[in-house]
């Protein structure tokens, strides 16, 4: 038992190959199916970086922990920072004399490894949790199967999910994942089981997520693992303590500023496809609950002032503009018609249009290869709200809610 407690102080001072060879339980990796045969036991952990909270192992991770201990499955951690790498390797579990020294060594093992998670520091500056992701798939198909756990806030800055991307926050998960594949950027997780845990959690300097935005990213990366062909589910607990220190930073996520261009003395909201999300090609509300929450609160914006509203369509450069541009101006329609069953006096809606993607603050929304742009097509799906600016208002449009 001391010899044990000694490999484990060890490991938990450092999560490294060297730190974790002391034996005892806690063995270097060596052999490609570490687990029993028959069992997919092994973990890869997908970790945080600056703007993710330090990640607090969940009831859900901590039972494929102890599933890996109780199979002699091999646990990697996985750097999600700009350099996505295999940072350590290891094998739980081990041979102890009885059941009593099983159960004090799997206490041990798991604490070890749930403090080191804590400690985890990336290597590189910036975030690419998506080629983490596919890094962790590739090794747990390589080590006899098991999980993937996505302990990270999912807000990449680098590669396929690069959120500095305008409009890619706001993007419909579907097109995300049509472009993913059409560029060959999934993963093959089939047979594999992916835990989804502190997508959307933020850490400072990363502003917080409006809850409909997190909810996107979440359906995003939810899409996006499934369509790799993976067992996905999504594991609730919040992680709300402070990023790891002196980690290298990352550039903060923020909503897609507005692209619209207002006339003089007009002020107004910009509403992106998030909060006010319709059905493909359809102007019903994807979830209406959202929509009804986000114009309750323009509703109550505009019966303060009593101003006469423009209601406007925007939206991406699929289909042609001549289908759009009536697409647009149903969607601003409907608009209207949900703000005056809230309470809006229908006197107060001066006009309804839509101008499809020809306007001013239109996003290029097309790779070069003829693909649609998952990002610049979700900003560019907007609905504006305009109206005479009162004596108490700065001029311009600002985004919603």
């Amino acid at each position: 038992m001391r010899r044990l407690s000694r490999c484990l102080a060890t490991a938990a001072a450092a999560l490294t190959a060297a730190a974790l060879t002391a034996g005892c339980g806690i063995t270097q990796l060596g052999a490609p199916n570490a687990s029993q045969p028959g069992v997919a036991a092994s973990l890869a952990i997908v970790t945080g970086d600056a703007n993710s909270p330090t990640f607090q192992a969940s009831p859900e991770v901590d039972s494929l922990l102890a599933a890996a201990f109780d199979h002699h499955g091999a646990v990697a951690v996985v750097d999600a920072g700009g350099r996505p790498r295999v940072l350590a390797a290891i094998v739980l579990g081990g041979a102890y004399g009885n059941s009593v020294a099983r159960s004090a060594g799997r206490s041990a093992q798991l604490a070890a490894v749930a403090a080191d998670l804590a400690r985890v520091v990336p290597a590189a500056a910036e975030s690419d949790p998506w080629a983490a992701f596919g890094t962790a798939i590739d090794w747990v198909a390589g080590h006899g199967g098991g999980t993937v756990v996505v302990a990270n806030d999912g807000l990449g800055t680098k590669g396929l999910l690069n959120y500095t991307q305008p409009g890619l926050l706001e993007a419909e998960p579907a097109q995300v994942v049509a472009f993913a594949r059409s560029h060959h950027e999934l993963p093959d997780g089939h047979g594999l089981r992916v835990v989804l845990a502190g997508l959307g959690w933020a850490a400072p300097p990363q502003p917080a997520l409006y809850q409909a935005t997190r909810a996107n990213l979440t359906a995003q990366w939810q899409a996006l693992a499934a369509a790799t062909g993976a067992t996905v589910t999504v594991d609730p607990t919040p992680q709300t303590e402070p990023g790891p220190a002196h980690a290298p930073p990352v550039t903060a996520i923020r909503p897609t500023p507005v692209a619209w261009q207002a006339s003089a003395g007009s002020c107004g909201v910009a509403l992106d496809s998030v909060h006010l999300r319709f059905v493909v090609g359809t102007a019903s509300y994807a979830d209406p609950a959202v929509a009804t929450s986000t114009l309750s609160t323009v509703v109550g914006t505009l019966q303060a002032n009593h101003q006469a509203v423009t209601v406007t369509g925007t939206t991406s450069s699929e289909g042609g503009n001549a289908l759009n541009a009536a697409l647009s101006s149903s969607r601003a329609l409907a608009t209207a018609r949900t703000m005056e069953s809230l309470g809006l006096p229908p006197t107060q809606i001066a006009r309804t249009v839509g101008v499809g993607y020809r306007f001013a603050g239109h996003i290029p929304d097309t790779a070069p290869d003829g693909a649609l742009l998952p990002g610049p097509a979700a900003a560019d799906r907007q609905v504006i709200i305009t109206w005479p600016c009162t004596p108490s208002e700065t001029p311009g449009v600002t985004t919603g809610p």
